[in-house]
């Protein structure tokens, strides 16, 4: 165990009162434990525009929201330390942790996040980078790459480094949450022949775009249930780990 400054989220009740005191700045100490054993995983639930294509009760964000919630489930299941962050950063997050308590907080933090039109991408969270310089945790980007915009703003939210060189800020997946076939099931209505019309288009060419480690996973809600995507996305989680 050792000593660090207090950030945002942090339990009162790993607060230092004797460090505090000592402090010359009389900033806030709080004791920061090792949690040996434990994995981290911290969920990004991407904001912007692309998130809200298809329409008000069906949209990647909506879909996006329940993979995270049932995810969440699981992994705290198995013994994880999970946490919730957004992109853009705002003031909806959940610092990583495990237990029932855990699922609520994600539960709650995801009922309040809502798109943000002009979204400005860069990592200028403090409490999240220092969360994951600490936790070293799995980063699960919940995302719609529609375009090279979407592709840009991903590479601000996953890189560090100078000019045009990216250097990952960890171990990361991006679940890419396609829009195709909710749109068409509500233009032709009949959802068992066009539910998976979504995987005609390819989005091969803007993966390659993505920076290099990068693990992408598709998902089409009208293909495949937010059950079945779980099981088949756990394997990938626990690779990375």
């Amino acid at each position: 165990m050792d000593i660090r400054e207090y950030v945002p989220g942090d339990p009162f009740k790993f607060i230092n009162w004797k460090a505090t005191a000592r402090s010359i700045e009389g900033k806030l100490m709080v004791n920061n434990y090792e949690r040996e054993g434990l994995r981290n995983v911290i969920f990004l639930a991407d904001l912007g525009p692309w998130m809200r294509l298809g329409y008000p009760h069906e949209n990647p964000l909506e879909f996006g929201a329940s993979l995270i919630l049932s995810l969440t489930k699981v992994l705290l299941r198995y013994g994880y330390n999970v946490g919730l962050w957004t992109i853009p950063p705002s003031d909806v997050y959940v610092m990583p942790s495990s237990g029932q308590t855990q699922f609520y907080r994600v539960l709650s933090a995801l009922l309040r996040i809502e798109h943000v039109e002009e979204p400005k991408y860069e990592f200028a969270d403090p409490a999240l980078l220092r969360v994951i310089m600490e936790t070293r945790p799995i980063l699960i980007v919940i995302t719609n790459i529609a375009s090279k915009d979407v592709v840009a703003a991903l590479r601000k939210s996953l890189c560090i480094g100078p000019g045009g060189r990216c250097r990952l800020l960890g171990r990361a997946l991006v679940i890419d949450v396609a829009h195709g076939s909710m749109i068409m099931r509500e233009k032709l209505g009949d959802y068992e022949l066009t539910r998976c019309i979504g995987r005609v288009g390819t989005r091969a060419r803007l993966y390659r775009a993505l920076p290099k480690g990068v693990l992408v996973v598709p998902w089409d809600p009208g293909c495949e249930n937010v059950g079945l995507a779980v099981a088949r996305l756990m394997p990938r989680v626990r690779w990375l780990s």
